[in-house]
């Protein structure tokens, strides 16, 4: 059968040789198709890549394996083979039987006419399609990056002449890429970057010369725009080789115009960084206080001169920037270590946790300790530890305190009661004795009026000392009386000045003079008294006249013979007349003024002497007096009328009081030594209706008195006491409400006699 092709010399039979040597060879799969036959066969290795199993098939079989859209392509290549209008080389993909794969097979054969068959080889080409696609797609990718990129591609010949521009220059310069095509490569470059560009092309001329590894170039220029405008761009220039030999350049220009904008920015930034860091440095060094930044690492970033002053750190010990060794350093200084790393490492585990601590110094400094979080851009990067010397504030703060404890103890330890009020008669401050006063709290009298807490009304009284000091501005004093408590008080005020001179407050000083108004008032009771006994003393000695009188002129008619009637009666005229003689002498003895004299005595003589100027009255009173005098007291160094005195005040208190009580009573006198103390003992026992415990402590007050208004002075036992101080005794009284009132009293015997008034 005659072919389309020109014969080529060599058989047929040659060519089936050398397919089955390239089968051999190369790993081509053999196969011969005699169509009168219907029979295909195919090598070992036509059957590997077919996936076949057997030695021969039909042509249908085989033709069967090929995918159905090549099938009527191979049929028609196969027909055109035997028919000699074509040579059979045909590329077609096959799904393999054997494990459903689809390939790409390239097949080639030849048509013997002589025997009537056809021979051809083929091969697997899925592997070469696949790259063949791969290269198709990366090419297109490039032309699509080329075309789209912001970034201008282009190339040129050695000799300088464009042969590619991408379509992005026109938004870079606002020419199209024809235009460019036709400039030079020195019109693309304005003149001041005209020296980058050709040293740019020299870097690149020497690696082309010294034939080493090309690395591309890169430099910044300035480019014209069409409308007279430059713009700002970086150049990559590399030499692209062609077989070895230097072939063009390839060039990438990308605006930098918004980049040199924010590189203008970040300069101009930069110095007003540097300058916020020296001003930043400056403010860290004149502050007072150390400064320590540490990094989130534990690093230590900044610390100011301070900060090493303050803590005396080595500069070696700070080089090392290690935080954990400068805090171990700074331990060994404390009084309290433990406390002080236990709260450095806590802050540290708490981040955006802040800290304060006062640190106190084994050599006695003190210092405020401060820490907060460094943040950048709200992230906590690391910490800020700033420590104040606080020494000397501290020790005035101690001292001031100190100083104000003591005024405030002072002000506490006045016994009179003081208060400052303001221009508003608000009380501002108060001691206690003021507090007592008012039986309130400080707290519950600041801020209150003074007219409200002392005097219950709503408006200042009248004369009020505040409101004169305010319009004088001087002291001002006045004396106030309370009807209610029937208390009386003299109160003064001080001006208190501001800084331009005006009043602005006064201090209140408020005496209790109740008992000194009582005391005057007693003085003159007293003094009405010792008229009284100067007056009993004149009557006393004008009765002693005619008592003497009658004593002489009775014992006249007694000496005389009378009947033994009248004997009997002037018998009683001249008793009665020397008892009414001794009672004038008692009087006259308790009247007269006399000095004081001490000598020997005996204490019984002086309590028989009492008892006997009390009897009549006592008689008259139903009152029973039952003495139990120790016999051989020894006799004691004291003023015969002072004692008398004394023991008559008491006497004639629980007189009254046993009258009071129940209209009669019992008086129990007993005397007695004291060999441990070497003093004599007296004791006075009533049955009366005894003391009240509050009134005990008060006895021996001058003018003190629970007797009824008009009974008594209040100075009768304040005078005995202080006699029997004077004596070197002692006098107390022991009581039980309802079980009457034990007067004691105590004297030593052999007092030194003194005189004295």
């Amino acid at each position: 059968m005659k072919t389309s092709r020109k014969p080529s010399g060599i058989s047929p039979t040659k060519h089936h040789r050398i397919f089955r040597e390239a089968e051999k060879i190369a790993g081509i799969g053999y196969w011969e198709i005699f169509p009168e036959d219907d029979l295909v066969t195919v090598s070992e290795n036509a059957r590997r890549i077919y996936g076949l199993k057997g030695t021969s098939w039909t042509i249908d079989e085989v033709r069967q394996i090929s995918l159905p859209e090549y099938q009527v392509m191979l049929g028609q290549a196969f027909a055109d083979l035997i028919a000699g209008r074509k040579a059979y080389d045909v590329e077609f993909k096959i799904r393999r039987p054997c494990d459903n794969e689809v390939i790409d097979i390239h097949s080639m054969a030849e048509y013997d006419p002589l025997e009537h068959r056809v021979f051809g080889v083929f091969v697997d080409i899925t592997r070469q399609k696949q790259i063949e696609q791969e290269i198709k797609d990366r090419e297109l990718r490039y032309r699509l990056l080329a075309e789209n990129a912001n970034d201008v591609i282009w190339s040129i010949t050695l000799d300088g002449r464009f042969t590619y521009v991408s379509p992005s220059v026109y938004q870079l310069r606002g020419y199209t890429p024809e235009e460019v095509m036709q400039q030079a490569l020195i019109e693309t470059v304005c003149p001041s970057s005209v020296e980058v560009v050709t040293e740019g092309l020299r870097r690149l001329a020497t690696d082309a010369d010294t034939l080493e590894k090309e690395s591309p170039s890169f430099f910044e220029i300035e480019q014209p725009r069409k409308d007279g405008t430059a713009v700002w761009t970086e150049v990559s220039l590399k030499l692209v080789r062609d077989k070895g030999r230097p072939s063009h350049l390839l060039g990438v220009s990308r605006d930098i115009s918004k980049r040199k904008e924010t590189e203008a920015a970040l300069k101009q930034s930069e110095q007003a960084l540097r300058h916020s860091l020296s001003l930043l440095a400056s403010t860290l060094e004149a502050t007072a206080d150390g400064i320590l930044v540490v990094d989130s690492a534990r690093q230590v970033q900044r610390y100011n001169s301070r900060f090493v002053e303050m803590w005396h750190m080595p500069k070696k010990l700070l080089d090392t920037r290690d935080d954990k060794k400068l805090l171990q350093f700074a331990l060994s200084q404390l009084t309290n270590p433990d406390n002080f790393l236990g709260q450095v490492e806590a802050l540290y585990s708490q981040p955006e946790t802040p800290g304060f601590d006062v640190l106190k110094f084994k050599d006695g400094r003190i210092f405020e300790r401060y820490s907060c979080q460094q943040r950048l851009n709200d992230i906590i990067v690391g910490r800020v530890w700033s420590f104040r010397d606080i020494t000397n504030r501290k020790h005035m703060e101690d001292q001031l305190l100190h100083a104000a404890e003591e005024w405030r103890a002072t002000f506490d330890a006045i016994k009179t009661p003081l208060s400052i009020q303001d221009r508003n008669y608000k009380i501002l401050r108060v001691n206690k004795a003021f507090a007592d006063a008012m039986k309130l709290s400080p707290e519950n009298l600041i801020g209150k009026t003074c007219f409200e807490v002392s005097h219950n009304t709503s408006e200042p009284v009248s004369g009020c000392p505040h409101r004169l000091t305010l319009n004088t501005g001087a002291a001002a004093e006045v004396e106030i009386h309370d009807p209610v408590t029937g208390a009386y008080s003299m109160v003064s005020t001080y001006p208190m000045f501001g800084p331009d001179g005006e009043v602005v407050a006064s201090v209140h000083i408020s005496h209790d003079i109740t008992e000194r108004k009582r005391l005057q008032e007693r003085l003159m009771i007293t003094n009405r008294l010792a008229s009284v006994g100067e007056l009993a003393a004149g009557i006393a000695h004008e009765i002693n006249n005619p008592l003497t009188g009658v004593l002489g002129f009775s014992e006249l008619v007694l000496s005389a013979d009378i009947p033994p009637a009248i004997r009997e009666d002037v018998k009683v005229i001249h008793s009665e007349a020397q008892r009414a003689a001794e009672i004038v002498r008692n009087l006259l003895t308790f009247a007269r003024r006399h000095n004081q004299v001490r000598q020997p005595l005996s204490i019984n003589e002086v309590i028989q002497r009492v008892m006997t100027l009390r009897a009549y009255d006592q008689r008259l009173n139903n009152i029973e007096t039952l003495s139990n005098l120790g016999p051989g007291l020894p006799e004691i160094n004291a003023d015969f009328f002072q004692l008398q005195q004394v023991f008559l005040n008491i006497f004639l208190n629980a007189e009254y009081f046993m009258i009071q009580s129940h209209g009669r009573g019992e008086l129990r006198i007993t005397s007695s030594w004291l060999p441990e103390t070497n003093n004599v003992r007296i004791e006075f026992t009533d049955n009366g209706p005894g003391i009240k415990p509050e009134n005990l402590g008060r006895l021996f007050d001058p003018f003190f008195t629970t007797k009824d208004v008009g009974q008594g002075t209040g100075l009768g036992l304040s005078m005995s006491h202080g006699i029997i101080g004077q004596h070197g005794g002692k006098l107390w009284a022991e009581s039980e409400p309802g079980c009457g009132a034990t007067f004691i009293i105590e004297l030593p015997v052999n007092q030194p006699a003194t005189d004295g008034t």
